[in-house]
């Protein structure tokens, strides 16, 4: 007559459920980082463009170029400031020396598009200032407007 043994106990209980846990905490980080990267990529492509545009009014200003600076204004601001008065406007003012961006933010209401832009300013005269460009998106591309300076 055979004796009924237990079945042998499994050895490898804790090691199996280490390597479960390990599978689903990479998985889950890296979903986490791929999402984050999205996120990332998503804001970057809503705000590049409007900082883009203020990154290169003022190093149009820095170099001396208002011709081109007065080219990133919006149609109510060209209204207000002609390129002579624009000119007269810069020239009272100390020379741009640097600047760096400091904060974007885009906005959609009701399908108008809007960005404000805030950047620190600084002077050949050694004093900076914390300057935010309001723009709005005009012929496919953004625009200053408001005080552009």
């Amino acid at each position: 007559m055979s004796v009924l043994q237990p079945p042998p106990k499994n050895k490898h209980t804790l090691r199996t459920v280490l390597i479960i846990v390990g599978v689903v905490l990479v998985v889950c980080c890296a979903g986490g980082i791929a999402g984050g990267y999205a996120i990332y990529r998503g804001v970057n492509a809503a705000t590049g463009p409007a900082r883009d545009t203020v990154n290169t009014f003022l190093g149009d200003l820095e170099g001396g170029n208002t011709a081109g600076a007065y080219a990133y204004l919006c149609g109510s601001t060209r209204q207000k400031y002609t390129t002579d008065a624009f000119t007269a406007v810069l020239g009272q003012r100390p020379k741009l020396v640097s600047h760096s961006i400091t904060g974007t933010s885009v906005n959609n209401v009701n399908g108008t598009v809007s960005a404000s832009v805030s950047a620190r300013l600084s002077f050949v005269d050694g004093s900076s200032d914390l300057h935010v460009f309001i723009l709005n998106k005009e012929g496919g591309g953004w625009r200053i407007c408001g005080d552009p300076y």
